[in-house]
Order: structure tokens, then C-alpha cells, then sequence
């Protein structure tokens, strides 16, 4: 198994995907979190609301996820099956369907 550039380009592709979904996501969770707007349905009736502190303590964890277990892995799955990947004939939309039921499946 050769790592060539092309498995490390993928792997920091999927990781940059990877990173700009559960940034957004994070986002739209801290919103209504600090907002407020979530409270009637706290499951801890006098739960004290946190701060962006606690998001940013977890964006570190994450990055730190991400940039040592993550994209290694993914560059050496990459490397192992850089042939199959080339030599795939699905279109964006069996890809995308994969995806999703995938996601929603597994």
C-alpha cells in the first residue's frame, strides 16, 4: 500500500466536509440553546443555560479528533482503495441515495 497525495487530498477533503457539517450543525444547536428557545423542552427543569465556553471546549476536542485519528484513517482507507473509488460508475444520485440510506440505516 503506497499513501499517494491523492489518498491525503481525499482524506482532507472528507475531513473538511467533515468539519464545515458539524460546525453548522453546532451552530444552529448553540443558537437555540443560548437563546433560550429550547427550554420548554429541557429535560432538567432548572438547567442552567452555558455559554459559547462549552461549545468551544468541545470544537477543540473535535479538531483534535479530526486531525489526528480521523484524517489518518481516512488516508490509509483511501490508499487501500483508491482502485475501487477511481473505477466507480455510480452517478451523483446512486451515490447520494447510498449516502443517505446509509446514514439513515447503518
Amino acid at each position: 500500500m503506497i499513501i499517494s497525495s491523492t489518498s491525503v487530498e481525499r482524506a482532507v477533503m472528507a475531513a473538511a466536509t467533515l468539519l464545515i457539517s458539524h460546525i453548522i450543525s453546532t451552530l444552529i444547536v448553540m443558537y437555540h440553546d443560548l437563546s433560550g428557545k429550547w427550554k420548554d423542552y429541557a429535560l432538567v427543569e432548572k438547567r442552567t443555560v452555558g455559554s459559547t465556553a462549552d461549545y468551544l471546549w468541545g470544537l477543540k476536542s473535535f479538531m483534535a479528533d479530526i486531525v489526528f485519528m480521523f484524517t489518518p484513517f481516512m488516508t490509509c482507507c483511501f490508499a487501500y482503495r483508491e482502485d475501487q473509488i477511481d473505477a466507480a460508475e455510480d452517478s451523483i444520485g446512486v451515490s447520494l441515495l447510498k449516502l443517505f440510506c446509509g446514514y439513515f440505516l447503518g
